[in-house]
């Protein structure tokens, strides 16, 4: 319960003082020698739908499209949601395909999220939602552990709540 003199801002205010502990990604979000290049956030492209700047980076591999890449968390934290794509869009949208967003909460209010994972580490397996699903979940993972694997390409956002960026959109 909260006092009078107490508000919901102060207590994300005192809850983001109080964390100390910075998050150290210990490892990467990708096998990086198994891809071409990485595109960083910001891109605008209308024909894939980003007419504003992408809030995410990618990282791209279109040598070898069969190529499945490893994904691997960059910091301990915790899968907290799953979801998978009901249609291809890139097929015309006509079947069920498995590419699947995972976000995982870190400390500090730091979230990282992917989308396109298309198979999961065996640890995830269980967790995956039919076409078009989505779960809520509590999966402890560590730095550098196994997720799944991508080909073609990866979207990845990391979300620090901790700050916001003036003088964009409102």
């Amino acid at each position: 319960l909260l006092g009078d003199d107490s508000t919901t801002t102060d207590l994300v205010e005192d809850s983001v003082v109080q964390c100390d502990e910075r998050v150290l990604f210990q490892h990467p979000p990708v096998d990086l020698t198994a891809i071409e290049y990485i595109i960083p956030m910001g891109k605008m492209a209308g024909d894939m739908g980003h007419v504003t700047h992408t809030d995410h980076s990618y990282f791209d591999q279109r040598l070898e499209l069969e190529k499945q890449i490893d994904v691997f968390s960059p910091a301990e934290g915790i899968v907290i949601s799953i979801q998978r794509m009901s249609l291809s869009i890139a097929e015309g949208g006509g079947e069920a395909i498995d590419d699947h967003r995972i976000v995982i909460e870190h400390p500090c209010s730091v979230s990282s999220y992917f989308i396109h994972i298309e198979n999961f580490a065996p640890r995830l397996q269980s967790w995956q939602p039919p076409p078009g699903g989505w779960v809520q979940v509590q999966i402890p993972v560590e730095a550098g552990e196994l997720l799944g694997t991508f080909a073609a390409n990866l979207d990845y956002n990391i979300v620090d709540l901790n700050f916001t960026l003036d003088g964009f959109l409102v």
